[in-house]
């Protein structure tokens, strides 16, 4: 008996693991209101945050030992393949290794995950990304 019930709390455990890893693995649907806010990238060159703004327009804060700078310019959500991209105009990248030096478009993979804050990847190869505040 005792046997029975340890292979049954077995069981158990390891279905609830399963569905806690599928449901983590999950995308929620994403709309345009889901993205207004504040943003900060992961990276640890410097303070690089992105206000996403409800007028249509976005600020884009950098600061580093080497520069800061701030610009803004207008954003546009669309779904692409049914997969939601956030475009920035006139962005300007903080450092060399992600988006354009002289002002141009950004273009963010928009994902959120559960249990997870909305992400605007930038690659999503080197897990670069801007992460919504709470």
């Amino acid at each position: 008996m005792d046997r029975i019930i340890k292979i049954r709390s077995i069981a158990i455990a390891v279905l609830l693991i399963s569905i806690a890893v599928f449901i983590s693995g999950c995308s929620k649907e994403i709309n345009q209101e889901d993205i207004i806010g504040k943003f900060t990238a992961n990276h640890d060159q410097g303070i690089d945050t992105l206000e996403i703004r409800t007028d249509g327009t976005y600020i884009h804060e950098f600061k580093s030992n080497e520069k800061s700078f701030i610009n803004t310019d207008k954003w546009e959500f669309e779904k692409n393949d049914g997969k939601p991209v956030l475009t920035l105009s006139g962005f300007i990248a903080g450092f060399s290794d992600y988006g354009p030096k002289e002002p141009g478009f950004l273009y963010l993979a928009v994902e959120r995950r559960v249990f997870s804050n909305i992400k605007l990847y930038i690659n999503i190869d080197m897990g670069r990304y801007y992460e919504k505040d709470v």
